[in-house]
This record gives structure tokens, C-alpha cells and sequence, in this order.
């Protein structure tokens, strides 16, 4: 029997996205900055959850075993 597992993408586990800047009691259409950005070409972008979803250049932060 052979078992296969895919893990599951998202924004926090890419090496590219940030947690943007949040600003505690405003409204989100008031926010500096998206929930997140993106730093992969260099500079903060913001962009949706969805989106680095589905982003082509998607790449998994490494992880160290203990």
C-alpha cells in the first residue's frame, strides 16, 4: 500500500510573504497594508490570501529538524 500526502500552501508558509502592517482598531478599507505582502521582487506589495495561493513562484520557508 502506498500512502501519498500534499501538503497544503499558504501565505504564511512562503518564504516570499510578510504579515503587513496593521494598524489595531482601524477598518480594513483604512488599513496602510493588505493582511499581506509579498517581498519576493524586493519590495512590499500587498496582496490577498488567494492570491499567493496561487502564486507560480510559491516557495515553502525551510524547516530544521530538532
Amino acid at each position: 500500500m502506498t500512502t501519498t500526502a500534499a501538503p497544503i500552501e499558504k501565505v504564511w508558509e512562503c518564504r516570499w510573504s510578510r504579515p503587513g502592517y496593521r494598524v489595531p482598531n482601524v477598518p480594513e478599507n483604512f488599513q496602510p497594508e493588505s493582511r499581506w505582502v509579498c517581498m519576493r521582487l524586493g519590495d512590499r506589495r500587498c496582496i490577498s490570501e488567494d492570491e499567493c495561493e496561487r502564486c507560480p513562484h510559491f516557495d515553502l520557508i525551510p524547516t530544521r529538524a530538532y
